[in-house]
């Protein structure tokens, strides 16, 4: 990346030169997402799925095409010198992208992959309208690619998100009480992040407690919170497109008992200076796992690090490894080195699986529980 220069000029230098590599005479982006990527602009793109909006990217033009409703809103919002030339055409959006093709005199224009059909047909309607023969390659998700790469940017919007989202968990750890309602608790935390810088939601916040919390998409009910529940929340703060996802386990002081439960706690302390370490103890975040009786065999736990758990709306996930396996017997969690496993800036997370071996009444190894529990990245 060191050769393209900073921000959404150095977006459209990178889509340049995929395209003089594929051999394309421009192409055609519609998913909003990669709209904001390349084009920078911030507070305008507002994820209708009306898809108002197309660019249509030549080597030596970036064209845009919106309508009334946001037109003006481009216009302040795009910073002095952008490349960006917007444009109100009183037609449809794909006439108009065969009249830019047919203009341009293109060959290749190559379109998304997930670009409607109806898009796509009207654009070759367009073309037959015309008299114009142009092949439509799909791009094969590049500019989704491209943005799995966070430039410095971006990595400050992420880490802004994350901030929001990890300011709203200490407010709820001293707001939830026994007898609120699942709801209750989730508007207080969406009114927390909003209050507190965010202008989004990375998606529909998910509170559960007691049974609910086995529910991985619990919606929040009006399940009343009673004292020794679990209370899992699951959400994230959105800001300038750019959106976090934190999961959190509390308990409504003692956790309770029953015949087909039982629970342990670990709690995450991390410093700066040294890396994190898990140690069981009683805390306020912990993981659940199934009772075991004696005719059931030794639990197996495994552990994976997944990070950068904030996104750019909807880029392609990043990779995961395997950081330790652990036996449920283990009272103590071997500290791991995050240098060596994800960058400095990602926002990490802790994945517990616990299942039962294969055994010979069970041919094949029985999934109980998956945890994730976030780990303070450097920059919180």
């Amino acid at each position: 990346m060191s050769e393209f220069a900073a921000g959404p000029a150095g977006r459209i230098e990178r889509v340049r030169a995929l395209m003089a590599e594929r051999g394309y005479d421009a192409i055609v982006v519609r998913d909003e997402a990669n709209l904001r990527w390349l084009t920078g602009v911030k507070g305008v793109f507002d994820y209708t799925f009306e898809f108002p909006h197309a660019a249509f990217i030549t080597a030596d033009q970036c064209l845009f095409h919106t309508d009334s409703r946001y037109l003006n809103s481009f216009e302040e919002n795009t910073s002095a010198g952008s490349p960006w030339v917007y444009d109100m055409d009183e037609g449809t959006i794909p006439g108009w992208v065969a009249g830019k093709i047919a203009a341009n005199k293109c060959r290749v224009c190559a379109i998304e992959d997930d670009m409607q059909i109806n898009f796509y047909q009207g654009i070759q309607r367009g073309l037959e309208d015309r008299s114009v023969a142009c092949m439509l390659p799909l791009m094969h998700d590049d500019i989704r690619k491209m943005r799995a790469i966070k430039d410095a940017e971006e990595i400050e919007l992420m880490r802004h998100a994350q901030s929001i989202t990890d300011a709203a968990f200490q407010h709820m750890l001293g707001y939830i009480k026994p007898g609120m309602t699942e709801k209750q608790v989730r508007n207080e935390l969406e009114n927390f992040m909003f209050a507190n810088g965010a202008d989004s939601l990375a998606f529909g916040s998910i509170v559960a407690s007691g049974p609910n919390t086995a529910n991985p998409h619990a919606v929040p009910s009006d399940r009343v919170i009673e004292k020794g529940d679990f209370v899992l929340m699951d959400y994230g703060a959105g800001y300038c497109d750019y959106r976090s996802d934190m999961t959190r386990t509390v308990v409504m002081g003692e956790p309770r008992r029953s015949s087909s439960t039982c629970t342990r706690s670990c709690a995450v302390r991390t410093r700066s200076a040294s890396p994190p370490s898990i140690r069981a103890s009683r805390a306020t975040t912990f993981s659940s796992f199934p009772r075991r009786s004696l005719a059931m065999p030794a639990m197996a736990i495994t552990t994976t690090m997944v990070w950068a758990t904030a996104w750019a709306l909807t880029s392609t996930s990043c990779p995961t490894s395997t950081a330790a396996r652990i036996s449920s017997r283990s009272a103590r969690l071997s500290p791991w080195s995050p240098a060596s496993t994800c960058p400095a800036w990602a926002a990490c997370a802790w994945r517990t699986t616990a299942w039962s071996p294969r055994t010979a009444t069970s041919p094949s190894p029985r999934r109980r529980m998956t945890f994730t529990s976030s780990i303070a990245s450097p920059f919180r």
